[in-house]
């Protein structure tokens, strides 16, 4: 499956410290600041490949979802979900969305982001880039996604546990993201991917 990927710079690391310094902490980030400035990386390298894509959006910064996208005269709106892992992403791998997000939240489609961290403690930057690896929608988390128990581990091969009581989808069953622009009329170049 093809992922976008992104290396990170320091203007996207500056970028990600305007966004968590713009807004409060999110009283359910068990992260803190540092979760947020992670969430944040995911969504600066989704606006990177709308904008290499050349497709409008608009930031709207809401509790209930981040994007308004603008394909032609349909406007879709889109949250960002970021993880961060030691590993390149593969198929078998976890989405999350814990349930009081869910419950809260209300989109067309969750972006799945994975940042892959640096672990050279001398490194200038924590992750080394990020990969948005698919999209879901409501329906299709509700088909090919499963409940997983805070404290458990899940069934991928990442190893994920959830915090919170969540909703996990593995990447393989999400819609990979040339397919999700492709619906939309948007060609994407095999330049802005990689396997």
């Amino acid at each position: 499956m093809p992922y976008f990927r992104h290396v990170f710079d320091a203007e996207d690391y500056a970028a990600a410290e305007a966004r968590v310094d713009s807004k409060p902490l999110n009283k359910h980030s068990y992260l803190g600041p540092e979760g947020q400035k992670k969430g944040a990386l995911g969504e600066i390298a989704f606006e990177r490949l709308l904008g290499r894509l050349g497709i409008e959006f608009k930031y709207v910064n809401t509790t209930v979802f981040d994007y308004e996208i603008y394909f032609g005269d349909r406007t879709i709106t889109a949250d960002v979900k970021t993880k961060a892992r030691n590993y390149l992403l593969n198929p078998t791998f976890e989405g999350s969305i814990p349930d009081y997000v869910a419950a809260h939240q209300q989109y067309d489609y969750a972006i799945f982001t994975s940042l892959l961290n640096n672990n050279d403690p001398n490194a200038e930057f924590d992750h080394v880039l990020v990969q948005i690896g698919g999209m879901a929608d409501q329906t299709l988390m509700l088909n090919k996604g499963y409940p997983q128990v805070a404290g458990l581990d899940g069934f991928g091969a990442d190893g994920n546990k959830c915090k919170f009581d969540c909703h996990n989808i593995y990447f393989g069953d999400m819609v990979d993201p040339v397919d999700w622009f492709k619906h939309f009329g948007v060609r994407c170049p095999p330049t802005l991917l990689a396997p």
